[in-house]
């Protein structure tokens, strides 16, 4: 019997019990700053208990190989699946996305001026997709994967979005804290009252919010949830729950190839 934290509710997993339980992507899910220990992931400069959050898609320091190919950033691997029905108009987008040294750069070079030629059937495969991609990284990337570990296991990781204002995907990969947001543009402006220039105040106002506990957090959050299940499986010595069945359904192209997710 394994005593597993998760959602910062603690539980007795029996060897028929999967360590994953409960964690359900694509659910919109509603998150009490005030009684969880929630790890927010924002800027990848914020600090908490010594650790940097430098965990997110968009950000640089883990490059990793991806069925053969470098990638510096999970972003840019992550949406290379989104150009992955195999024409070379979608194969040229992942060149590009393959090139790009940061995640805006790959937002930007890649997706932006390409978003005619995502795959249809997009939303079937992204969580599978997401979750193969930073799984990878965690065995391709032993800092990353070290990180990710030293993370105390009831830690719940929550993407903060509230400040994407206008995206479609704000409460999809992450979740919103409106009253968390309100703290945070106080202390801004406060800030800058005594003297710091609007991007230091807001480069110290982000670092303070990581121990703020306060507000509820609702979205689907599934870029948290995909750290979470990373961790995890670190921790327990498994795999994680990926989809391969659905991914070689949908005839998934990287480069010219046809991945039969055999082998990562």
């Amino acid at each position: 019997m394994t005593q597993v934290c998760q959602g910062g509710e603690s539980r007795t997993v029996s060897p028929s019990t999967s360590v994953f339980d409960g964690i359900v992507m694509g659910r919109e899910e509603a998150y009490d700053a005030t009684s969880l220990p929630i790890w927010r992931i924002c800027k990848s400069t914020d600090v908490k208990d010594g650790i940097t959050l430098n965990l997110g898609n968009m950000c640089g320091g883990y490059a990793f190989d991806f069925y053969g190919h470098r990638f510096y950033t999970s972003e840019s691997a992550y949406l290379c699946g989104e150009f992955s029905q195999g024409s070379k108009e979608a194969g040229n987008v992942q060149l590009q996305l393959l090139m790009a040294k940061n995640g805006m750069g790959a937002k930007m070079s890649g997706k932006k001026h390409n978003k005619h030629l995502i795959r249809p059937d997009w939303e079937e495969i992204m969580h599978d997709w997401m979750l193969l991609v930073v799984w990878t990284k965690c065995k391709r990337n032993t800092a990353f994967a070290n990180k990710l570990k030293r993370i105390p296991a009831d830690a719940v990781f929550v993407e903060d979005t509230t400040s994407h204002k206008g995206s479609k995907t704000r409460t999809i990969w992450g979740a919103v804290n409106d009253e968390l947001g309100e703290a945070y543009k106080n202390l801004v402006a406060q800030l800058k009252q005594r003297g710091y220039s609007d991007a230091d105040a807001k480069e110290e106002a982000s670092k303070k919010m990581v121990n703020f506990r306060q507000g509820i957090w609702v979205g689907q959050n599934n870029m948290g949830k995909v750290l979470k299940m990373c961790q995890l499986a670190l921790l327990h010595g498994v795999e994680p729950p990926i989809n391969y069945a659905n991914l070689r359904a949908h005839n998934i192209h990287l480069f010219g190839k046809l991945l039969t997710f055999e082998e990562v």
